[in-house]
This record gives C-alpha cells, sequence and structure tokens, in this order.
C-alpha cells in the first residue's frame, strides 16, 4: 500500500501493490474493484494455463473484478473522471474501465474486429473483447433466454467463468482465424455441460449461443460448434 506514485496498482507475480492518493486519482488500495482486478491477475497466473494470458490477461482480472462488485465500472471511484476506450467514452464510469458496452457513448460491441483495428499493444483495451462478452451472457442473455433473475444469472455466470478460465489465454485470437477447439465458446459448453458430451447441448446453450459471446470469444465459423445452434 501508499507505494510512492500515483494512479495506478499492479500485480508484481506475487503480491498486489497500490499506489498512494494524488493527481487526481484516489488511493486505489481503497477502491474494491481494484484490488479484485489485481487479485484476478493472481487468479490468472495460477491457473491451469500459467502465467498471465495473452493477448490480454486484463479482460479475466476486469470479470473478476466484476463479478465480485457486480458492476460494469472496473474500480468506480478511483478516478476523477469517466474513464474513455480509444475515443468511445464511457457515460458513467469514474473506474478505469466499463465493460458494459452500452454504458460507452457508441454503445456497440468492442469485438476481435474493432481490437485488430483499434487497440495496437494495449492489453486493456484487447481485454475489452472477452469481459463484455461475459457482461452480456450475466446481464443480457442468462435473463433474456432462460428468464432468470439477476443474481441466478451472476451465480451462473461465476460459475462457467471459474470452470471456464483455466484456458483463457485461449479464448480468442486477434490476428487469424483458427481451427476450433479451445475457445472461451468451447470452454463455457464445456463447464455447463451435465453429460460429457457438448454436441447434444447443455443446459445453458442458447445463451451461449448469442452472438455476443460467439462472435467475441470465438472469432472463427466452424461447423462442430454452429450446429449447436440447431439444437435452440
Amino acid at each position: 500500500m501508499n507505494l510512492d506514485n500515483t494512479c495506478n496498482a499492479f500485480w508484481n507475480g506475487s503480491t498486489i501493490n497500490f499506489y498512494r492518493a494524488g493527481g487526481g486519482c484516489a488511493n486505489l488500495g481503497s477502491i474494491s474493484g481494484v484490488i479484485a482486478h489485481e487479485a484476478g491477475h493472481g487468479m490468472d497466473t495460477k491457473d491451469v494455463e500459467g502465467g498471465i494470458s495473452r493477448p490480454s490477461g486484463e479482460g479475466i482480472a476486469d470479470v473478476y473484478a466484476a463479478l465480485y462488485d457486480g458492476t460494469s465500472c472496473i474500480g468506480r471511484g478511483g478516478f476523477g473522471w469517466n474513464c474513455n476506450l480509444k475515443g468511445d467514452k464511457c457515460k458513467d464510469c469514474t473506474g478505469v474501465r466499463d465493460i458494459d458496452y452500452m454504458m460507452h457513448e457508441d454503445e456497440k460491441p468492442h469485438n476481435a474486429t474493432w481490437a485488430r483495428r483499434e487497440c495496437g499493444d494495449s492489453v486493456h483495451c484487447k481485454g475489452h473483447v472477452y469481459s463484455e462478452a461475459i457482461w452480456s451472457l450475466w446481464k443480457r442473455d442468462l435473463p433474456r433466454v432462460y428468464g432468470y433473475d439477476d443474481l441466478t444469472a451472476q451465480i451462473i455466470t461465476t460459475s462457467l467463468v471459474y470452470k471456464g478460465a483455466g484456458n483463457v489465454k485461449n479464448w480468442y485470437n486477434e490476428n487469424a482465424i483458427q481451427s476450433c477447439g479451445g475457445f472461451g465458446y468451447e470452454a463455457f459448453l464445456a463447464a455447463d455441460d451435465t453429460n460429457g458430451n457438448i454436441n447434444d447441448g447443455t443446459p445453458r446453450k442458447c445463451a451461449c449461443n448469442e452472438l455476443d459471446m460467439y462472435s467475441s470469444f470465438q472469432n472463427c465459423a466452424c461447423s462442430s460448434a454452429s450446429h449447436i445452434f440447431l439444437l435452440c
């Protein structure tokens, strides 16, 4: 805590670290979303793949923070201004990022095509590709498709994330279309499955098939996964 700098925090491989207040920023060690985000890097580091995920471990750390804090605004209250994603300004988030695309001025998902065009080397920018998809699964897809209340949808989403995040670094590929297998889409179907065979569907398959989820995680069109659409 209270490291001699401002407006940031970091995971160093073994501990979470926070700068003091100043420069228009709060002491980020007092902001629960930032604490959960940095701890999320530790969870990412210790998953089955090991190490911080590439091309962006920021997305999964944001997801862990959102599930913990219950808000799409990651680190609300940490800054004296609203966040800004490559010119797509946040409507009401004084944190580092808002992973609800509807809370940005453009109100459009930030998918892999957008990331290739806009993000460059920015890992924080790239993280939106799948963090927004998971937020939409919780807040839009599960309630709309299955009628779940918000708490039930949060519990299901948390379960799917914790079971399916072991291969998070393979959740999407921003540079090329890959053969299918190992993507977030399949990971979530496997986490949701109850009989060891995703080919006959899963309890929440129709929500997982939603466009936000599919296009952001999969980034490829493949018959082995696409046929599951027919089961809805």
